[in-house]
């Protein structure tokens, strides 16, 4: 992690650095674009060190993760519409936008294409107008977001924005969005919970460009229409946390833990004992049967709908895998 300012820190210099830095660690970080850079700065890093995904698709890789992620947000925020809403019809219903990156437009764009009626807000206003501008949303300041009466709040900026001084504030039924972490603590997740809104745990509802990334390390390569399959599968993923949560009286953030750790301890009882145990899918693993990933880094520089086509997902675009390999993004 790199902190500071992109826009005033961000050098050449500083990219190759930290490069060097994880080129040390022998490919037990792998690198990739998120908050604060692009696929141009991967492929400054990748000067530095073969362990980066996400590089430019004219040099053999993925490309930007963004439309991916953003699209498994999109289907999550669906399913839990239609859970919590009983209505698989996206038509007004008010979505509050926080955070108008990278991610964020690709989703307001899905979103506005299914007829929701979008707010967005931005610590940067500029980004807010223009998806404004775009998808005919409302702007709003950024303190205005959480007591907006609306059915879905999407946190897609940094992280810790669900916290004691915002949750007592939320006028949602559903929050759903693409950041990190956005619980604070662990009983915020339960704190929702107690609170009636419905919560879709963001280490699985925006998994998507990770899965994007991570199909570079496939046996036989990188392969769009197979990560389409498995974005699409986060959508069965969350209709089943939301169950489970639900029989189980716990929060679906709980619920979440739950999963991680059974699944992390099978791949480790199954890596001692020989083998990747990525071979055998889950019953609702966030991208459905993973693919096994080679030892080594490679060298090279829910619900009755239609499957997404890559052109779907690339429309009007404008300018785990082994236990002990650990796939991150640079922020």
């Amino acid at each position: 992690m790199i902190l500071g300012q992109a826009q005033l820190d961000k050098t050449e210099r500083l990219l190759r650095a930290m490069g060097r830095f994880i080129h040390t660690l022998s490919g037990q970080y792998i690198t990739g674009e998120d908050v604060g850079t692009t696929v141009e700065d991967m492929s400054i890093v990748h000067q530095e060190t073969p362990y980066v995904v996400g590089l430019p698709r004219a040099m053999g890789s993925s490309g930007d993760p963004a439309p991916f992620t953003a699209l498994g947000v999109f289907l999550g925020i669906q399913t839990c519409v239609e859970w919590a809403l009983h209505t698989n019809d996206l038509r007004g219903i008010r979505v509050a936008v926080q955070g108008c990156g990278n991610v964020a437009s690709h989703l307001c764009q899905h979103l506005h294409q299914a007829g929701a009626i979008l707010v967005v807000t931005d610590v940067v206003p500029a980004k807010a107008q223009r998806l404004a501008q775009q998808y005919a949303a409302r702007v709003v300041a950024p303190e205005e977001i959480y007591e907006l009466p609306c059915e879905v709040y999407a946190p897609c900026a940094l992280g810790g924005t669900l916290n004691d001084h915002t949750i007592p504030r939320l006028q949602c039924q559903i929050v759903a969005g693409s950041a990190n972490n956005q619980c604070l603590r662990a009983e915020h997740g339960d704190a929702l919970q107690q609170r009636g809104i419905v919560y879709a745990p963001d280490f699985v509802i925006n998994a998507g460009g990770l899965l994007n990334v991570a199909m570079e390390l496939a046996p036989k390569c990188y392969h769009e229409a197979r990560v389409l399959e498995k974005v699409q599968h986060i959508a069965h993923t969350v209709r089943t946390l939301l169950d489970t949560a639900a029989h189980a009286r716990i929060s679906t953030y709980r619920a979440a833990i739950r999963l991680a750790e059974h699944k992390l301890g099978m791949a480790c009882q199954t890596t001692v004992g020989g083998t990747s145990g990525l071979d055998t899918p889950a019953a609702a693993s966030v991208g459905g049967d993973p693919e096994r990933h080679p030892r080594h880094a490679r060298q090279a520089s829910g619900w009755g709908q239609a499957p997404y086509s890559r052109e779907a997902l690339h429309a009007d675009r404008r300018p785990t895998a082994h236990a002990q390999r650990r796939i991150v993004h640079a922020k």
